[in-house]
């Protein structure tokens, strides 16, 4: 059965033992932060932290040895520590001492170094020694590609090589991967610190506030790498309680040339957003030494 975003189902997934749809575990997972409310009244908020395969928001296991971190409506970022680790997500219990906007985040979460090959003109994962199935894409804690700029698919993609079978003089380098997941909470009226970019690694920055986001308006936000604005960025849009929808994917957009995106809704709810940057766009392209996949949770109401 589909699980609803709906507060009364959400504090059932923290709080109770209710009976969930059962997520077979896979390969690419899509890490997310869900507040039981976006804006909230009292003094504190209940986040879920959890993986997903393709069903929004149905928890599959939690993130893996993350840390998790608050930006307050004084710009000032502190550790989380009240969590509890359940077998299908992890429940955060956080104070909001301040009215104003709060900011969740993992922060740049590294999931794993991999070794890619260059083998007849094309980059392959290098399978360690001793491994016994091929390197994934994606793995567990590191969140999925959006469709428009993931992998080729399978029977297309170049198979992983195993180590030993390297060529001597084989051009290899190592790929870190990092994810950070991220979400937004209000308390009382909004704030702007919260929001605010750091101007280190990549980073999407809420011109829209991420806590007003309207039907008719939509939300803007602008995508940065270093503080500079990134342009041809692709982003997918998932929608909460998609069980039953036809098409998975809400909808797909790109960054402008001013590194801007604009995201426009049919139907209120709660949705997530992610990417992968930068995206390679064949197996001929030389990967990134660095990697990172980001996710957003956000709520569109009328």
């Amino acid at each position: 059965m589909a699980v609803l975003p709906t507060p009364t189902r959400l504090r059932a997934l923290l709080v109770g033992t209710a009976t969930l749809l059962s997520v077979p575990a896979a390969q690419a997972h899509t890490p997310f932060l869900l507040p039981l409310e976006f804006g909230v009244s009292r003094d504190h908020v209940t986040l879920q932290a959890a993986l997903t395969e393709d069903l929004y928001f149905v928890p599959d296991l939690p993130i893996r040895n993350a840390d998790y971190y608050v930006i307050g409506p004084d710009g000032q970022r502190a550790r989380l520590d009240a969590l509890a680790q359940l077998k299908d997500f992890t429940a955060i219990e956080v104070p909001l001492p301040a009215t104003g906007t709060y900011k969740f985040t993992t922060g740049d979460q590294s999931t794993r170094i991999s070794k890619m090959a260059l083998i007849d003109g094309q980059w392959r994962q290098v399978r360690p020694a001793g491994a016994k199935a091929p390197v994934p894409e994606t793995k567990p804690g590191e969140a999925q590609p959006p469709a428009a700029q993931a992998a080729p698919t399978d029977d297309k993609r170049p198979r992983a090589i195993d180590e030993a079978m390297i060529p001597a003089g084989t051009q290899v380098i190592e790929v870190q991967a990092v994810q950070r997941v991220e979400t937004y909470v209000t308390r009382g009226a909004p704030s702007n610190d919260a929001l605010q970019a750091s101007g280190r690694g990549f980073e999407v920055r809420p011109i829209t506030h991420p806590n007003e986001i309207y039907l008719d308006r939509g939300f803007t936000f602008e995508v940065l790498d270093d503080g500079k604005p990134v342009r041809d960025v692709a982003f997918a849009v998932y929608r909460g309680g998609n069980a039953y929808d036809d098409k998975k994917i809400a909808q797909e957009a790109r960054s402008d040339a001013n590194g801007r995106v604009t995201l426009n809704f049919e139907r209120p709810g709660i949705y997530l957003m992610n990417t992968r940057y930068p995206a390679r766009r064949g197996p001929a392209e030389a990967p990134a030494s660095r990697t990172t996949t980001y996710t957003m949770t956000f709520e569109v109401v009328r």
